[in-house]
């Protein structure tokens, strides 16, 4: 029947590492992919690949499916669909994804994507009930979101003869950021509430990230400025070699209208 069509809604959770996280908030990636298979086995039932979220968590594309009337399902979900640093595989009826960063370039050219998996689920449809039954998709962030914002702070005490400052941000970035390693969930265990969850380095890693923030002349005056798009990396303690590393030149006016810069 139709009103036994397989249905989701989704929605962020608990955070898996520390990536921010807001239960209220709705599911904030543009799409996802899942998969379904009969209860402890390999056996698909369903592969819903680049499921489109719309408003009210709705969905669109992927596919139609219908639920099965002899036996349970296993929900497994990823975000985003077809990222090439998800692998999902399915062994023995239990389900492990793995997420890689390896340092090639194809994987760290996108900082502005999200990482996110869904709690495993199992659903036994009730036929003798009918109406719609939607899988409750609750996904956990496995990145840091970092955020930039620059603001200029008047002195403790006027200093006689000035009448202001002006910052000029000419650029800032932040530079050694580790872009190896790998993180493996194993959706047979108990996931929530769980926050060992830890990313491991590579053994021999080749490579480091730059995230360049500002690269243009940016006046703060009178108002903050926020970096408009969030970025996330791979978890990692922040050690000697990762630096701030921001140019700017201060502008103070004196009273008459001359200005000195340094």
């Amino acid at each position: 029947p139709k009103d036994d069509e397989i249905k989701f809604v989704a929605a962020n959770y608990v955070a898996q590492t520390r990536g921010e996280h807001d239960i209220n908030v709705a599911f904030s990636n543009a799409d996802y992919s899942v998969l379904a298979w009969k209860t402890t086995t390999n056996e698909t039932h369903m592969a819903m690949e680049d499921v489109q979220v719309l408003q009210n968590n709705e969905i669109q594309g992927g596919g139609t499916y219908y639920w099965p009337n002899d036996y349970g399902l296993d929900f497994a979900a990823v975000s985003p669909h077809g990222d090439e640093r998800i692998d999902l595989v399915r062994t023995g009826g239990n389900t492990t994804i793995k997420f890689t960063f390896d340092g090639s370039s194809s994987k760290q050219t996108d900082n502005t994507t999200n990482l996110m998996f869904a709690d495993k689920a199992y659903y036994k449809y009730d036929y003798s009930t009918g109406g719609e039954q939607p899988v409750a998709l609750k996904f956990r962030h496995v990145l840091a979101k970092l955020k930039a914002v620059v603001k200029q702070a008047a002195p403790d005490m006027a200093v006689t003869g000035v009448t202001g400052y002006e910052i000029k941000v000419n650029s800032l970035k932040m530079v050694n950021i580790k872009s190896e390693g790998s993180l493996t969930i194993d959706l047979d265990e108990t996931n929530v509430g769980k926050t060992d969850k830890t990313w491991e380095d590579a053994t021999t890693p080749t490579t480091t990230d730059t995230w360049t923030i500002i690269n243009t002349q940016t006046s703060i005056l009178s108002a903050d400025y926020e970096y408009n798009t969030d970025f996330y990396v791979m978890p990692q303690v922040i050690g000697d070699a990762t630096k701030l590393v921001f140019d700017y030149d201060v502008v103070t006016t004196f009273d008459g209208g001359g200005t000195s810069t340094k």
